[in-house]
């Protein structure tokens, strides 16, 4: 989240050097993923546009967004929910709400900045989101018309309570070090894969979500328990597949549209220590497998998340 600029060449040779910002405008997280490994410019513009998003979203709302940047990093917390889709895939519409999800022993010292720095008012209680079973409360603050939300994660990682949210299209974080989008492509076409936590009898949404569901369809997204229907290849490859219930994942997996926030140019030691020991979550989304010959015959599979350094993954 701090602060990128530009890079002074341009995309491509001969354009006008304030068109080049432009081309990368409506990228979402599949096309900045792969367009930054094409050289180091590519790279520079990737970072640039990423931070352009997070400080357009975030500038109107704070008084110092370089105090707001540096709280954020130091608390270890993470951009999530609609703001980070909006951020990564910015034809979905910029929400009146900014979630922050914060490790568990961070969230005080965040809230307490915002409260009194800022002049946030504390609005808390709601009720907490019962199906989000890896978090631990939700603080609620404002400022004239606009919302944080603050979720504290059980763990040490702020990204276990993600992987327990509606649906599969809110799987994404924008953090101080990098960005991760877990179902991608399903996300870049609004098709969202219920969680587990979310269903209930019948394979059917929670009577209780029954309105949030709604309200993504009128959206227009198509949510589903299924992912055979979705699948790119013929049948489901059960665990080495992307979104079968059985598929073992992780943010920043072959799967994932990830990468750092900050151009490899400019990257301090600080930041690369940082991305090298960062913890992630590792999940399998639960439900009513694909068939039988997803994984052992199995026909339903309970829902599972953990923490543990990304390292750990890397190459699994």
């Amino acid at each position: 989240m701090n602060r990128v600029s530009h890079p002074a060449r341009t995309l491509i040779p001969g354009l006008p050097s304030e068109l080049s910002p432009l081309i990368l405008e409506y990228f979402d997280a599949v096309d900045l993923a792969l367009s930054r490994r094409t050289c180091s410019t590519w790279d520079g513009y990737v970072a640039a546009t990423v931070h352009r998003r997070v400080y357009r979203l975030i500038t109107p709302h704070v008084a110092q967004y370089d105090d707001f940047s540096e709280q954020v990093q130091a608390s270890g917390a993470v951009i999530g929910g609609l703001a980070a889709l909006h951020i990564l895939f910015p034809s979905h519409p910029c929400p009146p709400c900014l979630e922050l999800f914060v490790p568990e022993s961070t969230a005080d010292a965040l809230v307490t900045y915002l409260l009194d720095r800022e002049h946030f008012a504390d609005i808390t209680p709601l009720a907490d989101r019962k199906w989000s079973v890896g978090h631990d409360g939700v603080t609620v603050l404002k400022k004239k018309m606009w919302c944080v939300f603050i979720v504290r994660s059980r763990s040490r990682s702020p990204l276990l309570p993600l992987t327990s949210d509606l649906h599969s299209g809110l799987f994404n974080y924008v953090g101080a070090f990098d960005f991760s989008s877990a179902y991608p492509v399903l996300t870049s076409t609004s098709r969202g894969l219920l969680t587990m936590v979310s269903l209930g009898r019948g394979n059917e949404v929670h009577e209780d979500l029954e309105g949030a569901a709604t309200s993504w369809v009128r959206a227009g997204w198509n949510l589903s328990s299924k992912w055979l229907p979705w699948s790119p290849s013929e049948g489901c490859q059960g665990t080495n597949s992307e979104g079968c219930a059985v598929a073992p994942r992780y943010f920043g997996d072959r799967f994932c549209a990830s990468g750092p926030v900050s151009p490899l140019r400019e990257r301090t030691p600080r930041e690369q220590i940082a991305l090298e020991s960062a913890w992630t979550v590792y999940w399998w989304r639960g439900g009513y497998t694909c068939g039988p010959g997803c994984h052992s015959g199995l026909e339903e599979i309970e829902a599972s998340s953990r923490t543990c350094p990304r390292s750990w993954l890397d190459g699994v």
